[in-house]
């Protein structure tokens, strides 16, 4: 964090602190719906393996759904 406050204070780089986090925040919040894209991803996967198995289980189902 330091070699970048140096390397702006060295070009003057003037740095609005609000926009700094609004950029973060904005950020922070795409990664956690690329996270959760992902999860439902694998979760819908096992879950058309699971109907596609010949002896499938109520409660395989189940854990499915509840995951």
């Amino acid at each position: 964090m330091e070699r970048i406050k140096q390397t702006l204070a060295e070009n003057d780089v003037k740095v609005d602190e609000q926009r700094v986090l609004t950029e973060v925040a904005v950020f922070a919040d795409k990664v956690a719906v690329a996270e959760e894209t992902v999860r439902l991803r694998s979760h819908l996967t096992s879950f058309q393996s699971s109907l596609n198995m010949t002896s499938l289980s109520a409660e395989k189902l189940t854990l499915s759904f509840r995951k």
